[in-house]
């Protein structure tokens, strides 16, 4: 059963946050979602380790978990496998938060324009491939 994405606000996400999010055809969240939000306090001070199947949410939940963390005044890395999923997902989080304030960065192996900046920790978002990460943090 989905639930509206604007449970959202009812647990500290702003509504600039959620209308991003609705602009972008998110309009419902799973129940692992809801669970991982509501349930398990998403923006609370403990870890929450998520082990679910394919196509059950794990990626939204991260990424609300990061920028979570962000809103919050904390840093979130996103480590991905590929250049080209790395470009994406930096586009996405550009698309849905770059309005809104959070200050989003990219790093990758031909891509370094923001390293510096990853470096010294000016930043909210920080997208890079495993390698960049292994590297530079």
């Amino acid at each position: 059963m989905a639930t509206a994405v604007e449970m959202l606000l009812q647990h500290g996400f702003p509504k600039g946050i959620v209308e991003a999010l609705r602009a972008d055809g998110i309009v419902e969240l799973l129940d692992h979602q809801v669970e991982a939000v509501a349930r398990f306090n998403l923006l609370g001070e403990e870890d929450l380790l998520v082990s679910l199947p394919t196509s059950c949410g794990k990626t939204l939940i991260g990424e609300l978990a990061g920028v979570g963390a962000a809103l919050q005044g904390s840093r979130a890395v996103f480590s991905v496998p590929l250049k080209a999923l790395a470009h994406e997902k930096f586009r996405t989080f550009m698309k849905r938060y770059g309005a809104y304030g959070l200050r989003i960065k990219l790093a990758t192996g031909e891509f370094s324009a923001h390293l510096d900046q990853v470096r010294r920790g000016d930043f909210d978002i920080a997208v890079m491939i495993h390698e960049k990460f292994l590297h530079t943090i």
